[in-house]
């Protein structure tokens, strides 16, 4: 699925699902510098949602499950300008996942995502470049709008199985 652009919050049963199933996230960005900040993507809000955004020019993943969250955050600071930003989630066990962040392709940190629940109670809709409603994490308050340009956001699933992320990661870098 490619988001480009700004979208405007639509209904949540339509947008993506990817909570508990194995999937990557890719930002193609612009920021002035590096205090620029924001969600690239938010769907869900305090009660159950996932987001991913730039806080601290650190880039951080976070889900939430009924107020039970969990946050994985890259150690790498973020380039000023031009860069990709991506994170392959990749389900390693029934409540478990795994983040792996890369900045421009290079490996940018990774940690072990837990609670990584299937359940799908978001109530909130998906925005793009902001999380309008309630806040996913308590990183930031809504609206956490994206303070430099978000040229696209794609995000391609690969399922629900429990996964290897290292034969995973492997077959992934191959269709780079």
């Amino acid at each position: 699925m490619l988001y480009q652009d700004a979208v405007l919050p639509h209904d949540f049963r339509t947008g993506p699902r990817v909570r508990g199933v194995s999937h990557r996230i890719t930002a193609r960005i612009e920021r002035e510098s590096t205090e620029q900040d924001g969600a690239i993507i938010a769907d869900g809000g305090r009660f159950g949602s996932w987001s991913v955004f730039i806080r601290g020019n650190r880039l951080h993943y976070t889900t939430n499950n009924f107020g039970e969250g969990c946050r994985i955050s890259s150690p790498a600071a973020l380039p000023p300008g031009a860069a990709t930003l991506r994170a392959d989630v990749v389900r390693t066990g029934d409540d478990e996942g795994r983040v792996l962040f890369y900045v421009d392709d290079e490996p940018a940190g990774e940690g072990v995502l837990s609670p990584y629940r299937q359940y799908n109670f978001v109530n909130e809709p998906l925005d793009v470049g902001r999380d309008s409603q309630t806040p996913v994490d308590d990183l930031y308050e809504s609206p956490f709008v994206f303070q430099g340009t978000i040229i696209d956001v794609v995000i391609e699933a690969f399922g629900e199985e429990v996964m290897d992320y290292e034969v995973l990661l492997e077959e992934l870098m191959a269709r780079q």
